[in-house]
């Protein structure tokens, strides 16, 4: 069996909390909030957490007409 490098259970809860906000701001602060745990991912959970970020800001950016 291939062994977990661990990180996938909070990255799914990092993704969901910034899919679930509901304006830049908010996104913000999920970011702020779980700093700490994301820097203590391994790198690839890292990289999809930083382009999830971009899709939910700019999506969210548009829709508050920014």
């Amino acid at each position: 069996a291939a062994k977990k490098d661990g990180g996938g259970e909070k990255y799914n809860e990092i993704a969901k909390a910034m899919r679930e906000a509901s304006s830049v701001d908010m996104l913000n602060h999920v970011v702020e909030a779980y700093y700490d745990e994301t820097q203590a991912l391994p790198e690839k959970w890292k990289d999809m957490l930083n382009d999830d970020y971009e899709t939910y800001h700019s999506a969210l950016k548009s829709k508050e007409g920014g």
